[in-house]
């Protein structure tokens, strides 16, 4: 749990933030444009969270290759869990994962 520290002058309520963090198995990714470019995952969270942030990362392989560039994206988002899909934007073949974040915002109160 992360709580947000504020001034002493200041008398608003100090909103708790949650935050939860995982990452998903490397896959291997074939040059873009080809059958295998893209790669999908299933994320669940263990509670309800309502803003997620991802990133990819080196695969822990032995291979001697490098990284493709393969850029991650969130779909199908709900409070428990999100799709990550994947595509590799890179001539190359590789493994790569991807590290995600789940952030819970407190909700500005309406006027």
């Amino acid at each position: 749990m992360i709580r947000v520290c504020r001034s002493k002058s200041t008398k608003l309520p100090v909103p708790e933030i949650r935050i939860e963090t995982g990452e998903v198995t490397a896959a291997r990714f074939q040059p873009s444009g080809q059958p295998g470019d893209w790669h999908t995952w299933d994320v669940h969270f263990s509670d309800s969270f309502t803003t997620t942030l991802l990133t990819a990362n080196k695969a822990k392989t032995t291979l001697p290759e490098a990284n493709p560039a393969v850029v991650g994206v969130v779909q199908a988002v709900s409070p428990h869990g999100f799709r990550l899909a994947a595509r590799n934007s890179d001539l190359g073949s590789g493994e790569t994962g991807f590290y995600w974040v789940a952030l819970s915002l407190p909700l500005a109160p309406r006027p």
